[in-house]
């Protein structure tokens, strides 16, 4: 007897705290009635009918499927997005204005997909629509939301026409999030080879995205096969020097669309890759005019800043040698961006200034004289690395952050990599 007085206390207190969720999304939705086109007064009773009706089985459906925390930091604009949808059901009423999430399309959906949305039922409208993207609604433009809740295959949608069947499948039925956020499905094509996002340290994943850019063709996919079968195999060879990754990359992406079958070709051997992307470095850099760079950012190359107490640090490994450099004139810094292929020119104000200062970390292989820029740190006045990028801004991979890390224990430098990453 007391444990079902007990419960019923407690489903009596859950229900108010629902009350109270709902109640108060109803007026923060009153707070915005004007962005919809409608009337005050009848906006108000369609918000409260939402809360009341509609929202209740959308936490369902949320709870069951992918539980609280997934969806924690998402659930303001989520309800944003479903109550714009609940709205067309409920109003029939298209709507151009997007007020929380991004609207990349701006489109209006077809008369027929609005007629077959208004014919289903609500509940089997939330069940349409794909778990994974549950936590990226925001990212849709209203054609494409309507699209998925009205019951239709995502590739029959302008938008992801350029999909597989095997993405397709994987996009309405696996319960991974955050799949195609940047809309090109590299992280969905890559699953249909039994690739998962944790491995190489997503390096693969940063080439693929690299190349699969707008305006997305409907067969990029077919071309791209190839290219992600071999560099999937040249990860797991023991001969491929994953620290060259940096250049490799480089290599690939500017010689991919007029080059393609060479690339290839190369990437069957490791050795022959390095090489070809060496070569391809030095011609690259061989063509950069510092003066015209330098003329671009309105600096003499003669501009220079003090340093700071900087030490010098080197360390010998099995491949070579590494140093770190700190940039101290325009000229630097601007060849660095230069030979780096990233936006570090950038910084020249706030080094001027005293804001930040600007490292190199540099290798110089065994029996080579020339040193070459692997990475580019950026230290604020606190004395912590506010960036750290690679060639083509790519992220560090383990084997360079241990070797910031080394550097940084010698000049007190804090380091978060979460922070820096994120």
């Amino acid at each position: 007897m007391f444990t079902f007085i007990t419960n019923r206390i407690n489903s009596f207190v859950q229900g108010r705290k629902a009350a109270a969720r709902t109640d108060s999304f109803s007026k923060l939705l009153f707070a915005e009635y004007w962005t919809y086109g409608l009337n005050p007064r009848k906006f108000r009773a369609l918000a409260r009918e939402f809360s009341r009706d509609a929202l209740p089985l959308i936490i369902n459906e949320v709870e069951t499927k992918i539980g609280k925390k997934a969806y924690q930091g998402y659930w303001l604009d989520m309800r944003y997005c479903w109550f714009e949808l609940w709205l067309i059901w409920k109003t029939g009423r298209q709507m151009r204005t997007k007020v929380v999430r991004y609207n990349y399309a701006g489109t209006l959906p077809r008369c027929a997909e609005l007629h077959l949305l208004r014919r289903r039922p609500w509940q089997e409208i939330v069940r349409n629509v794909p778990v994974s993207i549950w936590t990226e609604l925001f990212y849709f433009a209203p054609s494409e939301f309507i699209h998925l809740a009205a019951g239709f295959n995502v590739r029959r949608h302008p938008t992801y026409a350029h999909f597989t069947r095997k993405m397709a499948h994987l996009f309405h039925n696996d319960t991974g999030g955050g799949m195609i956020s940047n809309r090109t499905g590299v992280s969905l094509f890559m699953q249909t080879l039994g690739y998962r996002q944790d491995d190489h340290n997503w390096a693969v994943y940063a080439l693929m995205h690299s190349l699969a850019e707008y305006p997305l063709k409907k067969d990029i996919f077919i071309h791209l096969r190839p290219l992600a079968e071999r560099l999937i195999d040249l990860f797991d060879n023991p001969h491929f020097n994953k620290n060259s990754w940096d250049i490799t990359r480089e290599y690939i992406v500017d010689n991919w669309s007029t080059r393609s079958k060479i690339v290839l070709k190369n990437l069957r051997n490791p050795e022959q890759l390095e090489r070809a992307a060496n070569r391809h470095f030095n011609q690259r850099i061989a063509k950069i005019d510092l003066a015209a760079l330098l003329k671009d950012f309105g600096y003499e190359s003669d501009t220079r800043w003090p340093a700071r107490n900087h030490t010098d640090w080197n360390l010998r490994t099995q491949r070579g040698w590494y140093r770190m450099v700190e940039l101290q004139t325009a000229e630097e810094i601007v060849h660095e961006g230069a030979v780096m292929h990233h936006c570090v020119g950038d910084y020249l104000e706030e080094c001027l200034k005293g804001e930040e200062r600007i490292c190199s970390l540099r290798f110089r292989a065994t029996g080579k004289r020339k040193w070459r820029s692997v990475a580019t740190i950026s230290v604020a006045n606190d004395d912590s690395v506010s960036e750290a990028k690679g060639i083509l801004n790519a992220e560090l991979n383990d084997h360079y952050q241990r070797l910031v890390e080394a550097w940084a224990v010698g000049e007190k430098v804090r380091i978060d990599w979460n922070a820096i990453i994120d």
